[in-house]
């Protein structure tokens, strides 16, 4: 019983995360597009896209750890 309620919890916060994930993602792309080639402000939403595909990937792990497949 504890498990099962420990793999909820875990397979909530995994899905709970995805959302601003994917919006942040979302928007680092678009800021990137709107800057030139060598403009230094696209190393920084570089940056926040290896971010966010950090925290993609601790989502994947969390849903695993809960025995559930990627959403």
């Amino acid at each position: 019983m504890a498990e099962q309620g420990r793999n909820e919890f875990l397979d909530q916060v995994a899905h709970d995360i995805r959302g601003p994930i994917t919006t942040i993602g979302g928007f680092a792309e678009l800021l990137e597009q709107s800057f030139d080639e060598g403009d230094q402000r696209r190393s920084y939403v570089f940056a926040i896209r290896r971010a966010v595909e950090r925290l993609r990937e601790l989502a994947e792990l969390v849903s695993r750890k809960a025995g559930k497949p990627e959403r």
